[in-house]
């Protein structure tokens, strides 16, 4: 529902940044790391396929419930709509089990279209910095390979200053290429971090909120509903330290591409690359938080927390 809204009000932003990222799609990566690439997208598909069956699953099984219990029961018997009294009657008990189950699967379907679409859009940046990463890798033996293909293929390195000027040409070619991919890919996540660090804030605050409630109501009664909150704080986090993790790969990538052979120019375009890479690919919750393993563990600290200390008041 957050999200959803979130949607409708930065619409605009989202169209424009969707447009954004097929621009960058028709920029072609390097020949031998479209691979990588392909590999990577198809384990972010994967990822967002699984979240949105787990979490429509989880809505599904959630208004099953009552089907496998004795008379006539709601997912949470504790649930009231106001205005029904008594519940279990008719018409009373049919008019709310559908405004449940209605409420129940739009939430459970925003929820995953929107998340899906953060997860796609983060995944893809995830994607082309690990593919950025790996073409640096491989620069120095691609422009020797390049020489003996095009100028001589008996070379051999630094035997023949002419050719380190044609490998050294092809060489800032390419860096000039890979700085201006991983350039947009920066401000693709700034862009994307802009729009949803506001939904994911508040989206935290309320699953935290709702974690707490469900173990204040005792996990007998509420474990069916537990995997909805786990999943989308779960998910949130495994995406941001993904991404993050693949700007880490990139800029060892700077450390690993034998930029010891390059001719002063190039290198000073090496260090270029490597400033930008150290201001890192992440998501934030409200801006504050970064969203990773360490702030996962950090909210389930929080709320374990919560939880004792309402649960001693209580008793």
């Amino acid at each position: 529902m957050l999200f959803n809204s979130f949607k409708h009000l930065f619409r605009i932003k989202v169209q424009k940044m969707v447009a954004c990222y097929k621009q960058y799609d028709t920029i072609p990566p390097a020949p031998d790391t479209v691979e990588l690439l392909q590999h990577t997208l198809k384990t972010v598909k994967t990822r967002a396929f699984v979240f949105w069956w787990v979490i429509n699953g989880n809505g599904f099984v959630y208004h099953l419930k009552p089907l496998f219990m004795n008379g006539r029961h709601f997912s949470f018997d504790e649930q009231i709509l106001f205005g029904l009294e008594p519940k279990t009657e008719t018409p009373n008990y049919e008019i709310a089990l559908l405004c449940i189950v209605t409420a129940g699967t739009y939430i459970t379907y925003i929820v995953s279209n929107i998340t899906s679409l953060l997860i796609i859009t983060a995944g893809y940046s995830e994607a082309r910095a690990l593919t950025l990463g790996g073409e640096l890798r491989h620069l120095w033996d691609d422009a020797e390979q390049y020489y003996k293909e095009n100028f001589d293929d008996q070379y051999k390195e630094g035997t023949d200053p002419k050719a380190d000027k044609e490998i050294n040409k092809y060489i800032r070619k390419r860096l000039r290429r890979i700085a201006q991919s991983h350039s947009i890919n920066i401000n693709l996540v700034i862009n994307l971090d802009d729009i949803f660090r506001e939904a994911i804030a508040v989206e935290f605050l309320l699953l935290s909120l709702s974690l707490i409630a469900d173990l204040l109501a005792d996990l007998r009664h509420t474990y069916i509903i537990m995997p909805f909150p786990l999943m989308q704080v779960g998910m949130d986090c495994f995406t941001g330290q993904r991404l993050m993790n693949a700007g880490i790969e990139f800029e060892n990538a700077i450390y690993d591409s034998k930029w010891e052979n390059f001719d002063s120019n190039n290198r000073m375009m090496v260090l270029l690359i490597l400033q930008m890479a150290q201001k890192n690919l992440t998501l934030s919750a409200g801006g504050v938080v970064v969203l990773g393993f360490a702030s996962l563990m950090s909210l389930f600290k929080k709320i374990y927390s919560a939880y004792t200390t309402l649960q001693s008041t209580m008793k």
